[in-house]
């Protein structure tokens, strides 16, 4: 299954814009990688991220959980500058957070990620989603 077909809850392609610019935020306000991980620590979610930065496979996470990593009002925020809902920030979260964090510990360590290097592999997923979408109409 590609990309675009995980994140099949998102109708446009302009959302689907607005989800990884709201997932780039979140990395970067929350204190890159390493700040992540300290929340889901804090929540009891420590295992699932360490396994995302790790070399396995990324098991998944639903809404629920990340509203609890995050904070409604967090969602709520990223909803509003997105013009998604909540359930759909929540939802896309969810789906995107893990192939961020993924992308930006290759090596299965976390290293410090400017601005620029979350933005890039942000960029990164967004090309692989546009590509898995198939060719656009003429």
């Amino acid at each position: 299954m590609g990309l675009f077909d995980q994140l099949e809850g998102i109708a446009a392609s302009e959302q689907h814009g607005a989800l990884f610019q709201a997932v780039g935020s979140l990395v970067n306000q929350s204190g890159g990688v390493g700040g992540l991980t300290q929340q889901f620590e804090q929540k009891g979610l420590g295992g699932v991220i360490s396994s995302w930065i790790g070399n396995g496979a990324n098991p998944p996470i639903n809404g629920e959980q990340i509203i609890q990593v995050l904070g409604r009002d967090k969602i709520v925020a990223l909803a509003a500058e997105a013009g998604l809902s909540e359930d759909q920030v929540a939802s896309g979260i969810s789906k995107l957070l893990p192939m961020v964090i993924d992308r930006l510990t290759p090596n299965g360590t976390i290293e410090s990620h400017s601005p620029e290097a979350v933005a890039g592999a942000i960029g990164d997923l967004k090309s692989q989603a546009v590509a898995d979408s198939g060719p656009a109409a003429s």
